[in-house]
């Protein structure tokens, strides 16, 4: 009697097991991939793309799932609304709806910048500034820059400068820092059509996105130069 009544729990607690997980995927829209490189939200016919990894997000909402992709969960972007934006934590995965606009550097207006190492799991942020002055500093180089073709050498030092803003408050914009042990020395074609050698200096900032390379001169210089005489530095 009492085997019986353990089986007939035991197969009243798997129906119910079964039973939330059909329900809770019910719920979820499964992200289908399209022609065009987006994802059609099966449930409401909404279309996503990736965001390029220039972009992260600050926080996602971690509570509840909005979207599926085999297997994964999609999760609102905290500050945003009408699942704008997706976020998948396995793979750092970035979606946004057709319609929204990603913004570029110059439209992001940051409003604080951090330079940080590259680590094994997360970047450790060495620098924190909010002096406006300084992060314009970096972003006019960046923006008014020589441009060349990233050589893909290695580099003595490299930093990645994550940008915070008010406007978008929800999205870190990502840029590295690239310096060499000697200048950069490439080829380029001058107004004439002849083509020069031009000494692009030892400092760079690095899109990865936009493949745009860009010679910084000294603009970075002094936070490098701090961070390796401080006793953190290995």
């Amino acid at each position: 009697m009492k085997n019986s009544m353990f089986r007939i729990l035991a197969a009243v607690l798997v129906f119910v097991f079964l039973l939330s997980a059909v329900s809770c995927s019910d719920k979820l829209g499964e992200l289908t991939p399209d022609e065009k490189g987006g994802y059609v939200n099966s449930k409401n016919g909404d279309v996503y793309y990736p965001a390029p990894a220039c972009y992260e997000v600050v926080s996602y909402v971690s509570e509840e799932a909005v979207a599926i992709n085999d297997g994964f969960n999609f999760y609102a972007v905290e500050g945003t609304t009408d699942n704008a934006w997706l976020y998948n934590p396995d793979f750092g995965m970035l979606l946004y709806k057709e319609g929204e606009t990603l913004p570029v550097i110059s439209d992001f207006l940051p409003s604080a910048m951090d330079i940080c190492l590259e680590g094994d799991v997360v970047n450790q942020t060495i620098f924190e500034i909010q002096n406006s002055e300084k992060i314009n500093a970096v972003l006019s180089a960046y923006e008014n820059g020589e441009t060349t073709s990233y050589p893909g050498k290695q580099a003595n030092y490299k930093f990645y400068l994550k940008f915070y803003s008010a406007e978008y408050s929800f999205l870190v914009y990502n840029l590295m820092f690239v310096q060499y042990g000697e200048d950069l020395v490439a080829s380029k074609k001058n107004e004439s059509g002849e083509v020069v050698q031009v000494n692009y200096g030892k400092n760079f900032l690095y899109n990865r996105y936009e493949d745009r390379f860009v010679a910084i001169g000294d603009e970075m210089q002094e936070y490098i130069d701090e961070y390796y005489r401080s006793p953190d530095a290995e």
